[in-house]
């Protein structure tokens, strides 16, 4: 008995805790007392529930100014972008989402002021201002060229039935394009939106024939010859 007790004892696995005898039946780290009564995955719930909880309010914000839909996807979208940059965590997300929400309405040319937000919102036009310029760096987003071009092939109608994720991404690559002291590949555009390679790719052919009508004037004489053969 002694002997089979012994061997049985060399095949049990220690747990995290040397003091607690490896279980099968459990899975994860054990208990953290610190946490009270709450364990790990309640903890990364409650991270998760409080995003949830902003992209609700910048819903809240975008219905009580009359935002559209699409612009309170691309603020959310953002949104969640910024909260996985680690010089980021920590930060006030309520702000956060506000700034998206105007980054957002930059981007597709819907002319939102600070003051609006701030009468939406319980930020101050000085907090939103330094997180969106923080944000628009760190994401390097487009938002005058980008947002042009955007709009004008919404009026258009050249991508209907595609996202506002690809066509912003697509208008984010055709504005880099006309830029000679930023050129960015696709698979940079892609990997900052968040989109199938080829979904930007599609997106992009589609708008490239009417080049000379969407893209800003002043580079229409200049740069339509670049969209000719898109690649």
């Amino acid at each position: 008995v002694l002997f089979t007790f012994s061997v049985h004892l060399r095949k049990v696995k220690k747990s995290y805790d040397k003091n607690i005898i490896y279980d099968p039946s459990r899975v994860g780290p054990p208990i953290n007392m610190s946490l009270g009564e709450s364990n790990l995955s309640t903890y990364m719930s409650g991270e998760t529930e409080n995003k949830y909880g902003v992209m609700n309010d910048v819903r809240e914000m975008a219905a009580r100014l009359n935002i559209p839909e699409v612009i309170v996807d691309l603020a959310n979208h953002l949104f969640m972008q910024v909260c996985q940059i680690k010089c980021m965590r920590g930060n006030n997300m309520c702000c956060i989402g506000t700034a998206c929400l105007y980054l957002a309405c930059r981007e597709h040319g819907v002319p939102r002021t600070l003051k609006e937000l701030c009468a939406v919102s319980d930020m101050s036009s000085k907090q939103i201002g330094r997180y969106y310029r923080q944000i628009g760096e760190l994401l390097k987003r487009k938002p005058d060229n980008a947002a042009y071009i955007a709009r004008k092939t919404m009026q258009m109608g050249l991508v209907c039935g595609r996202g506002a994720i690809a066509l912003i991404a697509a208008s984010i690559y055709m504005a880099t394009k006309i830029c000679e002291s930023d050129k960015r590949s696709q698979k940079e555009i892609v990997a900052i939106a968040g989109v199938a390679d080829a979904t930007l790719r599609q997106t992009y052919k589609l708008m490239c024939p009417r080049a000379k009508h969407i893209l800003p004037p002043q580079y229409r004489a200049s740069k339509s010859a670049l969209f000719i053969c898109p690649k």
